[in-house]
């Protein structure tokens, strides 16, 4: 260690967006001279918003791509301001709410975000903590026309697990992103070319011409595998790749080919959310898909995980096809008989009594499983029920004593009738303070369908091995400590329990715990408890990872007191 020359130096930062001189005017939003604005190919789903983008080279520096992540000089600045359209249909509508700036200052990318005022005449830097906002929206179709949104502020470090280096920080600016035309004032261009010509890129990419360029997934005129596959990468591949801290398996890039991916008829490993047969994606089949459950429903275990806390229906209905199109690769592909004629006789249901009675029994045997419970949920987006069918079904299941089943159909109540999780912003405090249940605890832990411990610790004969024994860690730890563990599971990582990435001499990459070494092999087991065995004379590159297998915001989909319980019965264990 050496001491930091700039510790002691007075730092002057921007607290108003108005102070970061990226803005000739920030009430009109006009970008100052030598801030380019610029657009991307393929959106990410940010619960309804819009985005505008710019980005800003300090003099006559260039970004550098003759690499595949591009480097950029010290002090660039990529912006992009969201908007929401409050008011549908209405002049003005649109609010911005935040405007979110990425600056690399010569050595590492940081994060900030600023809040955007009622006036909309300037925004302010907010807290490293980030903060839920409700918003008020009007919606026709709401109870007197109004509803609540809850605007999600990201923390810094939630910045920081997207934007990650091992996606290339700068997520949306390069070349398959960038490669499109943009109107600039009066002239439209190609964005690679426009940007090579003004010096801020240090080639025209266009000459070489790109082998892979994103589509926009909605656009209906695109290839639809090109669509999703631009939509996974997009919204999730930022994490789902190696070494970016996901411990899920599945690798989500654009170009990298699907066979390769690890997610076709590929056996899920954090939980199967008691679809039988489940895969990641099973061919020809989204109901025992595990990643169309998880974009469709709300609670534990929804995805994206980080960066949206609404359902992207639009983004569902892609995934959806585009899996069903698949040619099924798998014997056990589900049937139709017993979800589809349970369906089928719930709307077949006649007015007389006798009939309402049959119905309302034919709709309790379907929200009974995961899988009748997806196919309730596709009747009901479609509007293929008549009215009374449709609110009928949306009751009960949100009411079903099941959360793998009531997550599903959340989204119809209210934001404020939902379930209170705690999010990404938890304080410990709260949960410290309540009195916890250590049988409820010890339910959530063995029979719990979203409190996924078990499928890596054993407790009492219950659950894996892949992590520590819990009554070990419990009878050495406070409370607090079991907490912090939960929240911050990379904090500190016991070398027993360390993650390597191996990459042997023909280019396999494999990564997971050791379970053994020796001078002939190297054992090691991932996060499905798959063990791989690796002749030690092949291993070209061996590295320890500082990312724990247990995943960050494990906690983010439960409630203060489920955790609480959950505390109460590791302490009780001692």
């Amino acid at each position: 260690l050496v001491p930091n020359p700039s510790a002691e130096s007075p730092v002057n930062f921007p607290h108003k967006l108005s102070e970061t001189g990226l803005f000739e005017s920030v009430a009109d939003h006009t970008p100052a001279a030598g801030v380019i604005p610029y657009s991307i190919n393929a959106e990410a789903w940010a619960d309804g918003a819009h985005a505008e983008r710019f980005v800003a080279i300090p003099g006559d520096s260039t970004v550098q791509t003759k690499e595949a992540t591009w480097t950029f000089p010290k002090d660039s600045v990529l912006a992009k301001t969201i908007s929401l359209d409050t008011t549908p249909g209405q002049p003005g509508g649109q609010r911005r709410i935040e405007t979110q700036i990425l600056h690399y200052d010569g050595s590492a990318w940081q994060g900030y975000t600023y809040r955007w005022n009622p006036q909309q005449t300037d925004a302010t830097l907010m807290d490293a903590a980030g903060e839920d906002v409700p918003l008020d929206i009007q919606d026709p179709a709401a109870p007197g026309g109004h509803r609540q949104q809850t605007w999600h502020f990201a923390s810094r470090t939630e910045c920081l697990r997207c934007h990650n280096p091992w996606a290339g920080n700068a997520l949306a600016f390069n070349a398959p992103q960038l490669n499109r035309s943009h109107a600039y004032d009066a002239v439209s261009d190609n964005q690679l070319r426009a940007l090579a010509h003004v010096g801020l890129l240090d080639r025209d990419l266009t000459i070489d011409k790109p082998e892979h360029v994103l589509v926009n997934p909605h656009d209906p005129s695109a290839d639809r595998d090109a669509r999703a596959r631009s939509y996974l990468h997009t919204n999730c591949a930022h994490c789902h790749r190696m070494h970016a801290g996901s411990s899920v398996l599945s690798k989500m890039r654009y170009d990298l080919e699907l066979e390769k991916t690890t997610m076709l008829d590929e056996r899920p490993s954090q939980g199967t959310f008691s679809i039988p047969a489940a895969r990641v994606i099973a061919p020809g089949d989204p109901f025992r898909s595990v990643m169309w459950y998880r974009m469709s429903k709300l609670g534990r275990g929804r995805m994206p995980h980080i960066g949206s806390m609404m359902v992207d229906d639009a983004g569902v209905d892609l995934i959806y096809d585009w899996i069903a199109a698949m040619p099924a690769k798998s014997s056990d592909k589900d049937s139709p008989t017993s979800a589809d004629d349970l369906l089928a006789a719930v709307e077949s249901g006649g007015a007389g009594p006798a009939d309402a009675a049959d119905q309302a029994a034919a709709v309790a045997r379907l929200l009974s499983t995961t899988v009748g419970a997806l196919r309730a949920l596709q009747a009901v987006r479609q509007a293929s029920l008549d009215d009374a069918l449709r609110q009928s079904i949306i009751d009960r299941a949100v009411a079903h004593s099941d959360s793998q089943v009531r997550d599903l159909f959340e989204r119809f109540l209210p934001e404020e009738q939902r379930v209170k999780r705690l999010g990404s912003i938890i304080k410990p405090e709260q949960i410290l303070s309540l009195s916890g249940d250590a049988e409820r605890g010890r339910a959530l832990f063995e029979k719990s369908g979203t409190v996924t411990c078990r499928n890596c610790h054993r407790l009492n004969e219950i659950g894996e091995t892949l992590g520590p024994d819990l009554r070990a860690v419990a009878q050495k730890k406070t409370p607090e400590q079991l907490l912090d563990g939960m929240l911050n599971p990379s904090a500190k990582i016991e070398p027993e329990f360390a993650v390597f990435v191996i990459e042997t001499e023909r280019g396999r990459v494999c990564s997971g715990l050791i379970v053994s070494k020796t001078d002939d092999e190297i054992v090691l087991k991932d996060a499905s408890l798959k063990e791989t065995r690796i002749p030690a004379g092949e291993v070209a590159l061996m590295e320890q990872q500082t990312k724990s297998l247990m995943p960050d915001l494990l906690l983010r989909d439960m409630t203060a007191q489920e955790v609480a319980d959950l505390l109460a019965y590791l302490t009780s264990l001692k």
